[in-house]
This record gives C-alpha cells, sequence and structure tokens, in this order.
C-alpha cells in the first residue's frame, strides 16, 4: 500500500488502489459522470433534510460505550458511539449510557 494511506484490492478487477481511488471509482459506477461538486451538494441537501440521522461508519469494539437518545432515535435500536454524541446537541435530551 501507500505510505500512510489505506490500499484495498477492488473485486471486480484485482486492481490495487488506495481507498480515495476505490471510493471514486465505485462512485463513479454508482452515478455515472457526475462530477464530485455535484455528489457531494446532493448529500449536503440530503443531510439538512435528515438533520442529524445518519450512519457515521464508526466500528464498534468490545467494551465500547454509546449513547441512546430517546429524542432522537429513529427506533429502539438506534445507538449513537461517543464522537456522534459529544458532537451533537442533546441537551434538554433524555439520554442514557449503554
Amino acid at each position: 500500500g501507500e505510505e500512510g494511506g489505506l490500499s484495498v484490492q477492488l473485486l471486480f478487477n484485482g486492481d490495487v488502489c488506495t481507498a480515495d481511488e476505490a471510493i471514486r471509482g465505485l462512485t463513479q459506477e454508482l452515478y455515472g459522470e457526475q462530477t464530485l461538486e455535484r455528489i457531494k451538494a446532493v448529500e449536503r441537501t440530503l443531510k439538512a433534510a435528515q438533520g442529524n440521522s445518519g450512519i457515521c461508519g464508526a466500528v464498534w469494539g468490545k467494551n465500547e460505550i454509546c449513547f441512546k437518545c430517546y429524542d432522537c432515535q429513529a427506533d429502539p435500536t438506534c445507538a449513537i458511539c461517543a464522537p456522534c454524541f459529544f458532537n451533537g446537541n442533546h441537551e434538554g435530551h433524555n439520554w442514557r449510557i449503554s
């Protein structure tokens, strides 16, 4: 792999590339020739419409703490990683640490 970067092997053609190259390639496969700026504009619009809900991509490890915010949760299975909880606004909300 590259120094300081993550290398991945794409399953569909076996090429080795950086994670950023893989994301660009997969994005192009999904969205065609749209520019990255256009894709990011759509992402911003969707995030604005959804508020703080979403998936952060955190990988949960053994003995990790998580937070449950009963005022923000979409369903009873929702959990929030510590960084997302502390970066969110849960003032006055009903929450607990798990």
